[in-house]
């Protein structure tokens, strides 16, 4: 026996297999599995769906001409651009037109009696009313032109040709002869003041 056990005791260790540990794989839920696929509702892609995918361009060009097109209307409605005819004429008896009279300028859409007072008719300017900027509500800055320069400082410019509003429309003076229109008077409620039309503009024509 002891033989036997000096025998056994020479023998190797017997091997010991050490396994790896490997964690069950995590199921993915955003990729099914085949056996399931079957069940999932998918798009079917057809051909007529090429020419749907054409009209994709289209569209964009279509909202970008659109955003342009309501761009330009918010910024015309500013200003009125419809050419209208501009009357000018004059203003007598009341402040500053007192001893004098005054030019006064107011568009077709307007009341006479709300038109605006461009300064006295005898002024110092050598251009006279060429020499005048106004600003008109609704249609921004006008512009007058074509005013012959006074001979001495006893005189008077002429009056304007031409006019040039701020949308870029010019329109051409020629004179006129309408009835004088009675206005409230700025000074007293119970009179009135005299405004004539000496002056009608309308848009120059085209050659």
């Amino acid at each position: 026996l002891l033989l036997e056990y000096d025998h056994l005791s020479q023998l190797p260790p017997p091997l010991i297999r050490k396994h790896k540990y490997r964690p069950a794989p995590t199921p993915n839920l955003l990729q099914p599995s085949l056996t399931n696929i079957s069940s999932l509702h998918l798009p079917i892609f057809k051909p007529s769906h090429i020419n749907n995918l054409n009209l994709i361009p289209n569209t964009m060009h279509l909202l970008q001409i659109l955003a342009v097109l309501g761009a330009t209307m918010t910024a015309t409605q500013a200003f009125d651009c419809t050419p209208t005819q501009l009357h000018i004429g004059t203003i007598a008896g009341c402040g500053t037109n007192k001893r004098g009279p005054n030019w006064f300028a107011w568009f077709d859409n307007q009341s006479p009696c709300s038109g605006v007072d461009l300064g006295l008719v005898n002024s110092y300017n050598d251009n006279g009313l060429c020499n005048v900027t106004a600003q008109f509500p609704g249609r921004g800055q006008v512009a007058f032109g074509g005013c012959t320069k006074r001979p001495d400082t006893m005189s008077q410019a002429g009056p304007p040709t031409s006019v040039t509003l701020q949308d870029g429309y010019v329109l051409d003076c020629r004179a006129a002869s309408e009835r004088e229109i009675a206005c409230p008077s700025p000074c007293d409620r119970r009179a009135s003041i005299a405004v004539t039309s000496n002056y009608t503009c309308t848009e120059r024509e085209m050659l």
